[in-house]
């Protein structure tokens, strides 16, 4: 399984989506707003724009947050009002927040429409690239393909065209979460997702206010990963963002098990959003996973298993600057996901969690196993060890 978001990718986002100012009362009045626009509450939204907007700085989100609400309170769609926003000083950053508050209400189509338009008025290779993925995800493959044509980008051209035709079905319970599979056992796998994201939302207490695809397709997934500067060889799985890509043709138990240990990398990005040691995710993931699956009583069949790994988390830790082929990572992972089993059976998930939050932010990884577990660096090193 390959890593979720790493810290580049994460930072990455932050770069192009979140391109405002920021200071301590006007992010709150922000998150105000983005909470807004996840519960459809658009009344509640237009008293956070008057407060946003006399936020210095924040003009333009204001204004975009603003015309965001007054669309959505007339019922009408976003594709036309990106075309008249020449006269703004900043549309682009305007059609940049606009698209963020559509897709937290879901209106993926709208969003990629604003990302389009922002990426026409200030072309750019990466700007078509963002707006292409925001099409796929509204699934719009053909227009993505397009959109991309001019720059020749072969892996991401040969993404969009291997989307075409899918059928992306929506939850009923959950509109934030769509997937998509076809052929034997297409309805098992939405069911598997289904049980999975419900799963994660009980334990964490939060649904995904951005949405989430999850997908079986098995080609995408090594482009993914590939995409992604990971080990293309023995990935199953990949999240990227918001998006779960899961290898087509696996036996259903072992399926059922990516898909639910892609998910805990998807709910992890949530918990520590800058990201931690790749290492320390797949353990994490492993884990979590495994102990939410047993909790709804599956047992999991998939072994932890690998080559020899010499070593202990400072070699752990050097992994992650090493290029390592498919069996070196397969050795990698499977000693983290002994460790992270460990750890969590022995001192609970929640430590764990607490491990890699703490890794996000810069603590070094053995000194906050330390510190959460009460143990010396030695002591720790022994228990695990241990017979």
């Amino acid at each position: 399984m390959a890593s979720s978001l790493k810290r580049a990718g994460a930072a990455l986002t932050i770069a192009l989506l979140c391109t405002i100012a920021s200071g301590l009362s006007a992010e709150t009045v922000q998150e105000r707003v983005a909470t807004a626009a996840a519960a459809h509450d658009y009344r509640a939204l237009q008293a956070a724009v008057r407060a946003l907007a006399n936020e210095p700085g924040y003009r333009v989100a204001a204004s975009a947050a603003a015309d965001f609400a007054g669309l959505a309170l007339r019922g009408e769609e976003a594709g036309s009002w990106c075309r008249t926003v020449l006269p703004l000083d900043e549309p682009v950053l305007y059609l940049t927040e606009l698209s963020r508050l559509l897709e937290r209400s879901l209106r993926f189509e709208d969003a990629a429409r604003c990302l389009v338009r922002a990426a026409a008025l200030a072309p750019s290779v990466e700007r078509r690239a963002v707006a292409a993925r925001a099409l796929l995800r509204a699934g719009l493959e053909a227009e993505a393909s397009r959109l991309l044509a001019p720059d020749g980008d072969t892996a991401l051209l040969a993404e969009s065209d291997g989307l075409a035709g899918r059928q992306v079905v929506q939850s009923a319970r959950w509109p934030e979460l769509r997937w998509v599979a076809s052929g034997e056992g297409a309805a098992a796998f939405g069911a598997t997702v289904e049980t999975a994201y419900a799963s994660f939302v009980s334990a964490t207490g939060g649904r995904l206010a951005d949405g989430l695809l999850v997908e079986r397709l098995e080609r995408l997934v090594r482009l993914r990963t590939r995409i992604a500067g990971l080990s293309v060889e023995g990935a199953v799985g990949i999240t990227l963002g918001r998006l779960v890509s899961v290898e087509e043709g696996l036996p259903a138990a072992v399926e059922q098990e990516v898909v639910w240990h892609e998910l805990a990398h998807v709910f992890l990005a949530v918990r520590a959003p800058y990201g931690g040691p790749s290492w320390l995710g797949e353990a994490l993931a492993f884990a979590w996973s495994r102990a939410l699956l047993q909790a709804g009583g599956i047992a999991p069949v998939t072994v932890v298993d690998g080559p020899a790994w010499t070593g202990w988390i400072a070699e752990l830790e050097q992994s992650d600057a090493a290029v390592m082929d498919g069996p070196q990572r397969a050795a990698r992972d499977a000693v983290a996901a002994r460790l992270g089993g460990w750890f969590a059976a022995r001192f609970g998930m929640e430590a764990l969690l607490s491990v890699y939050a703490a890794s996000s932010q810069g603590e070094p990884v053995e000194a906050a196993f330390a510190r959460v577990s009460g143990l010396s660096p030695a002591e720790l090193r022994a228990a695990f060890e241990a017979p």
